[in-house]
């Protein structure tokens, strides 16, 4: 009797998942009998009310290994086992569901997914991964990589919350900046309440990205170029669907003002200090980085505009772009062939250094959009 071909396919899976299994239980058994965890040490005795039979003991020490050497592991299980949180905890529109069982499977236990082949470099190549993140396209000037400014380490204290300018709205603007994840802020301007990169967040809008993105239009308009600002949270309930809330936005911004070319989504980075900040002519600035979708059919215009756009920002602020980086989803990119997804700095950023970097970003985006319009002879 022939088996069905999908209970085959499963069959396959299921054998694949139970081989590293063993291979996991091996590895950890290997662990125990070599001795402790280095870097930590292991209590002599058991807590009072434990059970310290070998087998929990064996069982304690496992579970510890796993969760401290992964903190995010119980995130990905759950995840693992229902994919369907993994792909709308930031929804964005046109991107697919796993493919298969199997790769959920393989992609949990060996980081590598079948139907991912960049996920076979990541795994053979661990060193280009930086953070767990994709390797990014870094820009490009006359076919070579730019300049990388020094690097500051240390960790200046709050700006203290610079009041916001004063942003009159344009009545023919070609640039529309919002924020899909408003509450997203810096960890200087906390005062001091965690050093935990998830907390830093917060809905005061005068130390959050809602801060910088009023500079950037303040800087635009200064410059001579129609922006207009909206302020609208669309992560007050978490990150949940916020794209799903933020696309709402752009539709109503481009319902108002027909004349929009430009639509710039600000956020902020999760990468720490030592990968966002840089000294450039003697001031300490928040790097910048563009989110490309590449689920967006038109992709490749987005790609010119970013391109363009980091040119155009090397040129001025040599060392301040983090290149671009390409990752699943839209990001309301589609509705635009010259629409931004910029990260301007990391969690550990003060809001200084990001308005400046805010402005740097105008400087740049006013100069693209003019020879743009230049060049259409508008």
């Amino acid at each position: 009797m022939r088996l069905p071909t999908h209970f085959k396919w499963n069959r396959k899976a299921l054998r694949f998942a139970g081989l590293y299994a063993a291979l996991a239980v091996l590895t950890f058994g290997l662990l125990y009998v070599t001795g402790p965890v280095a870097g930590r040490v292991e209590p002599v005795m058991a807590q009072p009310g434990t059970d310290s039979s070998p087998g929990s003991v064996f069982g304690t020490r496992l579970f510890r290994y796993v969760v401290e050497a992964s903190p995010g592991l119980p995130r990905r299980i759950l995840k693992a086992g229902l994919p369907l949180i993994s792909f709308v905890e930031d929804i964005e529109s046109g991107r697919s569901a796993p493919a298969s069982l199997m790769s959920t499977i393989s992609r949990l236990l060996s980081g590598v997914d079948p139907d991912d082949p960049v996920s076979f470099i990541e795994a053979q190549f661990p060193s280009i991964v930086l953070s767990g993140e994709r390797p990014r396209l870094a820009h490009v000037q006359g076919g070579v990589a730019g300049p990388v400014s020094e690097v500051i380490f240390r960790l200046p204290g709050s700006s203290g919350g610079r009041p916001a300018p004063t942003v009159i709205p344009s009545t023919r603007p070609v640039a529309a900046v919002y924020h899909t994840h408003a509450r997203e802020s810096y960890l200087p301007e906390m005062g001091g309440k965690s050093s935990e990169p998830d907390d830093a967040h917060t809905d005061d809008p005068n130390i959050n990205t809602t801060r910088v993105g009023q500079e950037l239009v303040q800087a635009l308009q200064q410059l001579g170029v129609g922006a207009v600002h909206s302020a609208a949270v669309h992560d007050a309930e978490g990150k949940l669907a916020a794209y799903v809330r933020s696309e709402s936005t752009v539709q109503s911004l481009m319902r108002q003002y027909p004349t929009l070319k430009a639509l710039v989504d600000v956020h902020r980075d999760s990468q720490l200090r030592m990968q966002t900040t840089v000294l450039i002519r003697g001031h300490l600035m928040a790097k910048i980085m563009v989110v490309l979708g590449n689920d967006n059919k038109d992709w490749r215009k987005n790609f010119e505009f970013a391109t363009d756009f980091i040119a155009a920002l090397e040129a001025l602020y040599p060392g301040l772009s983090s290149g671009i980086y390409p990752k699943p989803g839209r990001f309301n990119q589609h509705y635009s062939p010259e629409a931004l997804l910029l990260e301007i700095g990391g969690v550990q950023n003060n809001l200084d250094e990001c308005l400046r970097s805010a402005r740097a970003a105008a400087e740049a985006l006013a100069q693209v959009l003019k020879a743009r319009t230049a060049a259409l002879g508008e």
